[in-house]
């Protein structure tokens, strides 16, 4: 999936703290997660992103459009639930 979005858009993959290669201890909520995407898109400089959220990503996605909209210009959502967000 990534090679087909990256052949039109630029993409940038975050992964969340403590997970895969990055260091850190792994956020014990959504509400966590969340901020520290805000905090990632903040200091790299963006003003407005793509989003592509799936799975728990998808409910970290949705509470970001929730807490900082003008950060995200379209959100796109796969294998994910829309009642995940409350649970942040």
């Amino acid at each position: 999936m990534v090679d087909g979005l990256a052949s039109q858009h630029h993409v940038v993959i975050f992964d969340n703290r403590g997970v895969d290669g990055s260091g850190g201890v792994t956020p014990n909520s959504v509400g966590e997660m969340t901020d520290d995407a805000a905090t990632f898109i903040d200091t790299f400089g963006f003003t407005k992103v793509n989003l592509l959220g799936f799975s728990l990503d998808g409910c970290v996605a949705q509470a970001l459009v929730l807490q900082r909209p003008e950060l995200v210009e379209r959100l796109i959502l796969a294998g994910t639930a829309p009642q995940a967000v409350a649970q942040t």
